[in-house]
């Protein structure tokens, strides 16, 4: 049987909140491009310490980038253009979509570590441009609203990432693929256009979801919410897995990490004065054809100290190539070079088509660029550019609650008003575990559910997911209804609980008591015994190293990632697909034969639910032909190349790989394959090395046979 019932909490302390609201500096100040004549606004407000501790507390800060396939796929395709060999998943350490973020104080990426033979860094793609894939939504404009905010985070970023991992697409403008900023804006601004900061957005997202733009369309109406529950209901499909922020005192390696995590093909966003940004365009170097695209454009050079215009803003890119003559002496100088592709909010008509270039001399709090009478200049911001580093978020592919509540109002003044969701047995009145929201949590000022001075009703779905471990056969749901202010009564109407299950949303009960309502108090509303829930199953998951190689091809499995949510795996039972089977959460097999080997795994939990997944094994048969290695490698240096000869001790080679080692940070990096020559040749001039050591090896190569040779001696150089 379904109970429900009514607590209520009679408050008699009178709380008088006085607060200031924190500018948002230079928001209506004109823009810097004077060729622009229309003033939009930005919206980046100062955080509160509150606001600061809990961007700390909830985005770890990301150690080291790690590549998934995406990555590896750009980078082989840009070593194929300049006739370089592919790299292997094995060389870069790849991992899957989600898993690419290590983190230095806590370990919410679990994926194992590997060994890398080539420092991933090194090998990155020169440019990467993340607006032009099919995940990526069009640039819109937020016009006069103070949203910019919601438009990084929401818009761009959260529309981007979740098509990402979902498969979908929002380059065609489809509305019903792009989530709406006035979901997020409107929901943290106090009922005030000024502005907002990204915990509060962060936090908006990662509790409700979002709506798409056709659920609720942005415009200028900054105070209405959403009041249809369907919407507030498939938001909660949306909830985003993580997020982290990229950010390092060691600002060479921080741009390193950005650049990986844009090859990756995540987007990220950033505060930044963007008043306060200097413009210049970016210049041609003659040297390479590759920037001729983009000469003339529009490029940030640095940030003045003078912190006007708190922006927010994405980063969707970046490119190697872009020089900008920061110092004004017409020569390409060490750290000209390279700028971030900025996605802004101000529409198509801003600096490159509503796109802006960062050079990545602007994140440096000094500019490594060598001096002039024009540079360094004197007024340069101490933090650069981007202040404190970038925020990633890690979307889902799929999400379903467990248990959700919908729930009624009615309030003429919505920001004295909070509402906790809670958990705790049928003998408890009050709940012992509960769940803060975002949304309805003494926010949106003095005004009604639709923005309004008048009353009125509106119905809200909250995700009950979060507190399900703590569910029993006995347990009361809570809604905990606070109201802080005598005169203005909240009302709930009406209260249900759903379980979602693949049939859909089943109504667990309703309370049946009600309308009740509260004034300057509290009251709990609860529903009794909530019916078992069916057993979920397990999630089997498998990681195979190596997936490829030559027989007698020996692999370690583990499948101790395998998670059951609401009970235990008691058991594992392989089948490596050439016959031969296993048990146990880890364990090893050798294949002897060549083939294409389907490995599974099925995993049963204590309550005989079950699931399966695979990975695939290949296994090649080694050639039983070899090269002979070739010997006397010599090197000879020059300024700007050196030239190497050896002796060719093999007749069916299809050419040779030339490897090059460099001098950095007082050790030889791991050698990097740099070019390929055909059969019988026996010299190559690297016109590409930089000045200082080398080490070169030279391998003989048949791609036939699919067999290299042992390398030659190796051949240290000083290039001048």
């Amino acid at each position: 049987m379904i109970k429900c019932k009514i607590l209520s909490v009679c408050i008699l302390a009178i709380i008088f909140v006085c607060s200031a609201t924190p500018a948002i500096m230079g928001r209506n100040a004109p823009l810097p491009d004077k060729n622009n004549e229309e003033t939009l606004a930005t919206g980046l407000k100062e955080p509160t310490a509150a606001q600061e501790n809990w961007m700390k507390e909830n985005f770890p800060v990301i150690e080291r980038v790690r590549l998934n396939s995406l990555a590896l796929e750009r980078i082989n395709a840009e070593r194929e253009a300049r006739g370089l060999q592919r790299l292997s998943g094995t060389d870069l350490g790849v991992v899957p979509l989600g898993w690419e973020s290590a983190y230095a104080y806590k370990a919410v990426s679990a994926y194992p570590e590997s060994e890398l033979s080539l420092d991933q860094y090194s090998v990155l793609p020169s440019s990467v441009d993340n607006s032009l894939l099919s995940a990526f939504p069009s640039i819109r404009s937020q016009g006069s609203i103070g949203s910019c905010v919601a438009w990084a985070t929401t818009y761009y970023q959260f529309t981007y990432e979740t098509n990402l991992a979902r498969g979908r697409t929002a380059s065609n403008g489809d509305n019903n693929m792009i989530f709406s900023p006035k979901w997020t804006y409107n929901m943290i601004n106090n009922g005030v256009d000024a502005g907002a900061y990204f915990s509060d957005a962060y936090a908006l997202l990662l509790k409700h979801g979002a709506a798409s733009w056709s659920e609720f369309p942005y415009d200028k109406n900054y105070l209405e919410w959403c009041l249809n529950q369907s919407v507030w209901r498939n938001a909660i499909n949306y909830r985003p897995l993580s997020w982290g922020q990229i950010y390092n005192s060691n600002t060479t390696q921080m741009i390193l990490d950005l650049k990986a995590q844009l090859a990756n093909g995540h987007i990220l966003v950033f505060g930044t004065y963007v008043y306060s940004w200097v413009m210049s365009y970016v210049a041609d170097d003659n040297l390479t054809y590759e920037d001729d695209a983009f000469v003339g454009q529009k490029i940030a050079t640095y940030m003045k100290n003078t912190k006007l215009g708190g922006h927010a803003m994405t980063i969707v890119g970046y490119n190697d190539n872009i020089w900008c003559d920061l110092n004004g002496n017409k020569v390409v100088d060490p750290g000209e070079k390279g700028a971030f592709k900025i996605a802004n909010s101000w529409g198509t008509s801003d600096w490159n088509g509503g796109f802006r270039w960062v050079s990545y001399d602007a994140l440096y709090q000094s500019s490594l660029v060598s001096a002039s009478s024009t540079w360094p200049p004197t007024d340069r911001s101490a933090t650069g550019i981007l202040m404190t580093g970038a925020y990633t978020l890690t979307a889902r592919a799929s999400y379903e609650p467990k248990v959700v509540a919908e729930f009624t109002l009615s309030h003429l003044k919505r920001g004295e008003l909070a509402i906790t969701l809670g958990i705790g047995n049928t003998t408890n009145i009050t709940p012992y575990w509960k769940w803060t929201p975002e949304a309805l949590y003494y926010s949106g000022g003095n005004y009604a559910f639709d923005g309004t001075t008048s009353i009125c009703n509106a119905t809200f779905v909250f995700d009950f997911t979060d507190l399900v471990n703590y569910a029993s056969n006995n347990s009361r749901w809570f809604l905990e209804v606070n109201d802080r202010v005598s005169g203005n009564p909240a009302t709930v109407e009406s209260y249900r609980l759903y379980k979602v299950d693949t049939t859909g949303d089943s109504l667990v009960g309703a309370c049946s008591n009600l309308p009740v309502s509260v004034d300057a108090g509290k009251i709990y509303i609860w529903i009794d015994d909530m019916p078992k829930t069916e057993n979920v199953a397990p999630t089997a998951h498998v990681i195979a190293n190596p997936t490829s190689g030559y027989a007698p091809l020996a692999v370690s499995f583990d499948g101790s990632g395998s998670t059951d949510p609401d009970g235990k795996i008691v058991s594992y039972s392989w089948d490596f697909g050439d016959g031969n089977t296993g048990t146990g959460a880890t364990v090893a097999h050798t294949y002897t034969e060549k083939g294409t080997y389907t490995a599974k795994l099925t995993v049963k939990d204590d309550k005989g639910a079950s699931d399966t997944t695979s990975v695939t094994v290949t296994v090649e048969i080694q050639s039983t032909l070899s090269l002979s290695p070739p010997t006397n490698l010599k090197a000879t240096g020059s300024v700007g190349y050196a030239t190497l000869t050896w002796t060719d001790n093999s007749n069916n080679e299809e050419g040779f790989y030339i490897e090059r080692a460099v001098w950095y940070k007082n050790k030889y990096t791991a050698y990097v394959r740099i070019a390929a020559v055909g059969p019988n040749i026996t010299s190559f001039v690297d016109t590409t090395a930089p000045p200082g050591s080398c080490k070169y090896r030279v391998q003989a190569f048949n791609t036939s046979l699919d067999i290299v040779s042992a390398y030659s001696n190796v051949a240290s150089v000083r290039v001048k």
